[in-house]
């Protein structure tokens, strides 16, 4: 059973990661695409992870890493998908969708 502490730390980090997810498609829309990423690992950071760890590890490990957290992940692995896309890394960006779907 989640305090009501918990419940509270984990809205604010909810709005955290909607936040930042909207600031990373207004920074690929504008092709500020470094800008992007420098509030991707801001963000990691937040979920208790790091970016280029997040690139590296497999679902399994990351489930278990993150726990109830997964779920802002999903979220974070599609906004990088969405910068890899428009530096046309087209590959990278469909592997990340695909890790958000399993994790």
């Amino acid at each position: 059973m989640w305090t009501m502490q918990h419940r509270d730390y984990m809205h604010h980090l909810l709005e955290q990661i909607a936040a930042a997810v909207a600031r990373v498609g207004d920074c690929v829309a504008a092709g500020k695409l470094d800008e992007a990423e420098g509030v991707l690992d801001t963000t990691w950071s937040a979920v208790g992870m790091r970016r280029a760890d997040a690139g590296r590890l497999d679902v399994g490990t990351m489930r278990v890493l993150l726990g109830p957290k997964k779920v802002l992940a999903t979220q974070l692995l599609k906004a990088e998908a969405t910068v890899e896309e428009a530096r046309g890394r087209h590959a990278r960006a469909e592997a990340l969708r695909r890790t958000a779907t399993e994790l």
